[in-house]
């Protein structure tokens, strides 16, 4: 049977109403769409990285109860789970504050297998940071040779505008020439990488507009 695959950033929302904490829930953009098919039986997969805590702890919980599979994960020891604070405002529009504290060496998961006419879905900010852009990328160019249906969401967040644009210029824009087209991909556009700096643009523009939580607010 067909899997979905996908990878990104995992974090725990902290929703505030009123300036007060209301609840909290996992999420992240291909998070998400992850535990949505995970609820519909689905087999779903996420690779992510997730520290060693009990904020950890609580994201992995949910994923299982979601049915979504934790095999995957790089479960990191030295430093911190992502958080995020959402403040709601009267139309239930979020405005974010982030806080994590990543090891040095990141993304060191166990590669999941991939067979032909599975999906693997990527995007947001995750796949344009420079310190994981490199390991997206083998997985998706890994995805391409095992003839996989490559799906990118951009779903990028206004918020992370100025650091795609920092990372595009550390880089020298040399990733943009690998590119990440493929012409049996669902959504991929003309190339992967070539969007990045329209992306970034886009998002500081204010053009681009983060999805809301698929999951319970």
């Amino acid at each position: 049977m067909r899997k979905i695959i996908g990878i990104g950033e995992t974090i725990l929302d902290i929703i505030f109403r009123n300036n007060q904490p209301s609840h909290a829930v996992p999420g992240g953009s291909t998070f998400n769409t992850l535990i949505s098919l995970g609820r519909l039986g689905v087999p779903a997969t996420f690779i992510s990285e997730i520290g060693k805590d009990t904020v950890g702890d609580i994201i992995i919980d949910f994923m299982k109860k979601n049915g979504v599979c934790t095999e995957n994960l790089d479960i990191f020891c030295e430093g911190k789970t992502p958080i995020s604070l959402a403040f709601l405002d009267e139309n239930n529009e979020a405005r974010y504050m982030f806080y994590n504290q990543f090891p040095e060496e990141r993304l060191n998961f166990v590669w999941p297998r991939i067979e032909k006419d599975d999906i693997i879905i990527f995007g947001s900010y995750f796949a344009l940071n420079p310190a994981l852009r490199k390991k997206v990328c083998e997985l998706v160019e890994f995805a391409k040779e095992r003839k996989a249906i490559i799906y990118y969401d951009p779903n990028f967040r206004d918020a992370h505008a100025h650091e795609a644009e920092r990372g595009d210029r550390q880089d020298g824009g040399t990733h943009r020439q690998r590119g990440l087209h493929d012409d049996r991909a669902d959504r991929v556009g003309d190339d992967v990488a070539q969007d990045d700096a329209r992306v970034a643009r886009a998002a500081r523009a204010g053009r681009l507009r983060s999805e809301e939580h698929t999951s319970e607010l």
